[in-house]
């Protein structure tokens, strides 16, 4: 039996609650019930669609979900939906915007609509950003009579409300799925990191990174900044990182190294911050356009492993001229790796010569810091 459902809430309270479902699990449907009794309609449905055809999200309300479950076997044969494609961005009713008696003598309506006491609709297709398509609509039995034009413009009203929160709800989630992303690819490095924006806002850190910051001793946030305890260091990064980000907008040319920060530790080896700018062109700045500076942690105190094969093959590199390199990244020198392999360090340092002429670099420290990033992020350029 077809019934009114009474709204608990006042326009301004029910504007206010479609707001709050852009960050609700639910979504839309979780004020879909409201919606519709503002309408005066027993049910209610909306459809997100993108690409014209994938369902990214539905909610229903007023009955079994499974009465209405298979419109798609049926939408190809509703003028509704042509009419409402036709007219994208306007709420229209089916006994003004489409042929009425022609409606009423079709299968659709006959054999679908009338068995799930669906006699009147007020309904609508209204284009979002990225190609999604909010359909919404509201359903009556025949007892309640056809939508008012005073009614339909009512719920008229709303609908610019309930767009801008569907939009927010998935730049929301996309935000949030270029965060997982981020993370995922910063967790690939072998050492703690995290990329910032040009102020030192940290936009995202991998695991190593967030740990360390969570010590507090020496780097760690403070209102989602990076700094350091003494004032000093906190300064000297500050000014590093923002001189830094100057060259984040360089689209060519070698940018200039920053000598890198050493943070002082209570108890423990001064940390080393090593900062490069991040161009235009890579691909962090596609993900996130905050991003301007990536930050490498060096802690003395662990130890950061590389995959020989690996650096071979990335920068052409001999067995021998790999094994080298992953241990100068991991801190050893060129006496303790002749001595491990038996040869003099002048050998060592004729391998090394050709590392950096491979790796395009001039210095070890220039080759720590390629070696570092470069390797795990190679096919993110």
């Amino acid at each position: 039996m077809t019934r009114r459902i009474s709204s608990s809430l006042d326009r301004d309270q029910l504007v206010q609650r479609i707001y709050d479902t852009a960050d609700e699990p639910e979504g839309v449907a979780g004020v879909l019930a409201e919606l519709s009794a503002h309408a005066g309609a027993p049910y209610g449905q909306s459809l997100v669609i993108a690409g014209g055809t994938e369902l990214v999200e539905h909610g229903f309300t007023g009955a079994d979900e499974s009465e209405f479950a298979s419109y798609f076997d049926w939408r190809d044969q509703d003028p509704r939906f042509f009419a409402a494609h036709e007219r994208p961005g306007v709420l229209l009713s089916d006994t003004i915007d489409i042929d009425r008696r022609a409606f009423e003598r079709s299968a659709i309506f006959n054999d679908y609509l009338l068995r799930s006491d669906s006699y009147y609709t007020t309904f609508g297709a209204f284009p979002l950003a990225d190609g999604l398509v909010l359909a919404q609509a509201f359903i009556r039995g025949r007892r309640l009579g056809p939508f008012s034009p005073a009614e339909i413009a009512a719920v008229m009203s709303l609908i610019p409300h309930l767009r801008r929160a569907v939009q927010l709800r998935h730049l929301v989630r996309s935000m949030r799925e270029e965060l997982v992303d981020l993370r995922r690819a910063l967790d690939f490095l072998p050492a703690a990191s995290a990329v910032l924006d040009s102020t030192g806002k940290v936009v995202c850190a991998n695991t190593r990174a967030e740990a360390l910051f969570r010590e507090r001793n020496g780097v760690h946030t403070a209102h989602g900044k990076l700094t350091a305890s003494r004032l000093s260091d906190a300064r000297a990064l500050a000014g590093a990182i923002a001189q830094t980000a100057i060259h984040s907008n360089a689209s060519s040319g070698a940018a200039p190294i920053v000598p890198p920060i050493s943070i002082a530790r209570l108890g423990k080896e001064p940390i080393a911050v090593v900062l490069f700018a991040l161009r235009p062109q890579s691909a962090l700045r596609d993900t996130s356009r905050a991003v301007r500076v990536i930050a490498l942690f060096h802690d003395p105190e662990q130890h950061v492993r590389l995959k020989p094969n690996t650096v071979a093959s990335v920068y052409g590199l001999t067995a021998t001229e790999a094994l080298l390199a992953c241990a100068i990244a991991e801190g050893h020198t060129l006496a303790n790796f002749a001595s491990k392999r038996g040869c003099s360090e002048d050998t060592a340092r004729t391998h090394l010569k050709r590392i950096l002429e491979k790796t395009g670099t001039s210095r070890q420290a220039d080759l720590v810091r390629v070696l570092l990033t470069g390797v795990a992020m190679r096919g993110l350029e």
